[in-house]
C-alpha cells in the first residue's frame, strides 16, 4: 500500500504541484468554479454579428491556461475573453476551460444565433454624384411644392424621402457613397465622417430637418413595406461630415466642448402597424456632458434596436445642446448602415 501511495505522490508532484503525502493522504486536484458571462447580458446574437463572452473563475489564479471551443471545435482564443460570431443560425455550445498545476474548471453556455436579413445598401444605383434620393414616386405634398419618394427599398424595408421641386430642399433618407471628410458646410451633406460605409462603400444619410421646417408628415422614417411588424435587431450609426466638422470646429453652430457639456442626441421611436408607439432608443452622436464621455462619434457604432420590440416603422429625431431662437444649430444629419432585421 505504501508503494501505491508513493506512486500517487509522485504523479501529483509531476502533474500539478509539489505536496507532502502521508500514508493516509492522496493529492486531489482542485475543481475551480468557472462560469461564462455575456457582455450584452443575454446569450443571443444575430447572424454574422459578434457576441463578447467572458470566462469567470471563482478564485484569483496567478497563472493558468485558458481555452475555448464551439460545438467541440477548439478556438484560437487563449484568454478569458472570447468573441463569438457565426453565420449558422440555431444553438451553439460554447465551452470555457481553465487549467493550471493545481486544478481545472470547465463551464458551458448555449448561444442562440438568430437568423436576420442585413440591409447593406450595396444594391443601390447611385447617380454621378454618388447619391440616390429619388427612387419610386410616392405622391405629391399638400403644398404642391414637391414630392414624397420611396428613396430605397430592400429586404422588405422602405426608406422615405421628400424632395422639393420649387426650391432646393430635401429631407428624410438618401443613399450615398460620399466620404469627403474635409469639406465643411451643407454642400457636402451627403458624406459620412469615415473612410467608407460600415461593411461596404454605400450607406444611408438622414437629414432630419423636414418636420421642423414643413410640419407633421415630413418626419425621417423607414418602414416594413407589407405593413407587418418585425423586430429590428441592430443598426450601425455614425456622424455625417457636415455635422462632425461643425461640432469639431464651429461654424453656423458652436464648437462642442467639455467645458460647455455639449451633446448631440438621436432618438429612435418604434411604432407598430396600428400606429402605437412601442418604445424608443437613444444614441449620442456627440457627448461632452462629463469628462468621461466619448466626445464626437467618428466610428461606425452598433446600436441595439431590440428594445423597440416588433414594430412596423422606425422614426428618427435629433436634438442638441446647441439650440437657438430658431431651433437646433447643429446640422440635423447622421449616417446609418447594416440594418439587421430578424426573420
Amino acid at each position: 500500500m505504501k508503494k501505491i501511495l508513493a506512486l500517487a505522490c509522485a504523479v501529483a508532484t509531476i502533474g500539478f504541484a509539489t505536496v507532502s503525502c502521508s500514508d493516509d493522504e492522496v493529492f486531489v486536484p482542485e475543481e475551480y468554479e468557472v462560469s461564462i458571462k455575456s457582455k450584452t447580458g443575454y446569450f443571443e446574437v444575430a447572424q454574422k454579428d459578434t457576441l463578447v463572452l467572458v470566462g469567470v473563475v471563482g478564485k484569483n489564479l496567478t497563472s493558468a491556461a485558458y481555452s475555448w471551443s464551439v460545438n467541440g471545435a477548439a478556438q484560437t482564443a487563449t484568454d478569458t475573453v472570447f468573441k463569438f460570431a457565426s453565420s449558422a443560425a440555431g444553438d451553439h455550445t460554447i465551452t470555457f476551460t481553465v487549467k493550471n498545476q493545481a486544478g481545472t474548471g470547465t463551464a458551458t453556455a448555449t448561444v442562440n444565433v438568430v437568423p436576420v436579413d442585413i440591409l447593406t445598401f450595396e444594391n443601390a444605383e447611385l447617380n454621378e454624384d454618388g447619391i440616390l434620393r429619388e427612387g419610386t414616386l410616392a405622391g405629391e405634398d399638400d403644398y404642391e411644392m414637391g414630392h414624397f419618394w420611396e428613396a430605397y427599398s430592400d429586404a422588405g424595408i422602405t426608406f422615405k424621402s421628400y424632395v422639393a421641386t420649387m426650391f432646393t430642399f430635401w429631407c428624410g433618407f438618401e443613399i450615398s457613397n460620399n466620404h469627403d471628410m474635409t469639406t465643411a458646410g451643407y454642400t457636402n451633406d451627403a458624406s459620412v465622417y469615415h473612410e467608407s460605409g460600415h461593411s461596404g462603400s454605400k450607406f444611408a444619410v438622414c437629414y432630419n430637418g423636414g418636420s421642423s421646417m414643413m410640419g407633421p408628415g415630413y418626419e425621417s422614417e423607414f418602414y416594413v413595406a407589407d405593413s407587418s411588424n418585425k423586430v429590428f435587431d441592430h443598426v450601425y450609426l455614425t456622424n455625417s461630415t457636415y455635422a462632425a466638422l461643425e461640432m469639431l470646429n464651429g461654424g453656423f453652430g458652436k464648437q462642442f466642448s467639455y467645458a460647455d457639456h455639449d451633446w448631440f442626441k438621436l432618438i429612435i421611436k418604434g411604432f407598430d402597424s396600428s400606429g402605437t408607439e412601442k418604445g424608443s432608443v437613444e444614441f449620442y452622436l456627440a457627448d461632452f456632458r462629463t469628462e468621461n464621455s466619448g466626445g464626437i462619434v467618428t466610428e461606425w457604432t452598433k446600436v441595439d434596436l431590440k428594445p423597440l420590440g416588433a414594430v412596423q416603422k422606425l422614426q428618427f429625431s435629433l436634438s442638441s445642446s446647441d439650440t437657438g431662437l430658431y431651433g437646433m444649430n447643429t446640422p440635423a444629419y447622421f449616417c446609418l448602415d447594416d440594418l439587421a432585421i430578424r426573420k
